[in-house]
C-alpha cells in the first residue's frame, strides 16, 4: 500500500490505525486466493481499505517475501 502511494497520488488508502480491523489474521483468513500464476493475492472489498473512488482493490504479495514462512511451497510459485 505505501508503495502504490508513494508511486501514485491518486491512490489513497487508510491509516495504519484504522487499517487493524480490515488487516487481522481473522479478517485475511477470508481475503486471499490462489491466482493463475500460482500467486498470492489479498483482496479487499469496496471501502475496506480505501475511498470507494477507487473500488475493489487487490495485493500480489511476491513469493519470495513469505518463503520462509510457508509450510508447503506446493501451491506457490
Amino acid at each position: 500500500m505505501k508503495k502504490q502511494t508513494e508511486a501514485d497520488p491518486n491512490k489513497i488508502y487508510w491509516d495504519e490505525s484504522e487499517l487493524k480491523a480490515a488487516l487481522s489474521k481473522k479478517h485475511l483468513a477470508k481475503r486471499f486466493y490462489i491466482n493463475a500464476k500460482n500467486e498470492l493475492v489479498f483482496s479487499f472489498n469496496d471501502y475496506e481499505v480505501a475511498p470507494g473512488y477507487m473500488g475493489s482493490v487487490s495485493f500480489v504479495i511476491p513469493t519470495s517475501l513469505i518463503q520462509n514462512d510457508l509450510k508447503k511451497t506446493t501451491y506457490l510459485k
